[in-house]
Parts: structure tokens; C-alpha cells; sequence
């Protein structure tokens, strides 16, 4: 299910830098941005480094480095095939009233 969110992400182009963060981890966690003029900030965990480190990664790449991690995402399983809901299912059905 992790990896079909990622792909889910990836296809709307939806938090790219979060999908690939996760993607690298293994792992969500929402870490909030930091104020650095912020002095009475505890330091950092561990996690929140590795985050963002994550995330700075991903922002640092050449478009097609950004893309051939998209492409090789594509691989992983839809969110639909991991639900058991078939294109057919998706394309007939109807929205609630």
C-alpha cells in the first residue's frame, strides 16, 4: 500500500520531493518546517534530519534525474491493483448522490 501512495504521488506530480522522500526511507513522517530565527527550537531528531535531507535531496536533482526516479516509480503497483479495483470498475462507477 506504501509503495502504491508513492506511485499515486508521483503520477499527479502531487509533493514530489515528500513521494521521494518516503520512497528513500521507507517512511512518512509530517515534520513541520523550522524557523530558524527561532532560537528556542529544540534541536533536531534524527528522523527530522534524515527527512530533510531527503527532501533537499530530491530538490537538488537535474529534471532528468527527477524523472528517471519518477519513471522507475511508475513500476510499483496502482493504488487501484492493491484496492482489487478493476479500470473497468473505476470508469463505471458512479458517484454518490
Amino acid at each position: 500500500m506504501f509503495k502504491a501512495i508513492i506511485r499515486l504521488m508521483a503520477e499527479s506530480f502531487s509533493s514530489d520531493a515528500t513521494a521521494y522522500a518516503m520512497d528513500k526511507l521507507g517512511w512518512f513522517r509530517d515534520i513541520p518546517p523550522r524557523d530558524p530565527h527561532d532560537w528556542w527550537n529544540k534541536p533536531e531528531t534524527p528522523e527530522e534530519t534524515k527527512w530533510r535531507a531527503a527532501i533537499k535531496e530530491f530538490e537538488k536533482m537535474p529534471i532528468a534525474q527527477q524523472m528517471a526516479w519518477r519513471d522507475r516509480v511508475m513500476r510499483y503497483r496502482s493504488l487501484a491493483s492493491v484496492l482489487g479495483v478493476s479500470s473497468r470498475q473505476r470508469r463505471t462507477r458512479k458517484s454518490p448522490k
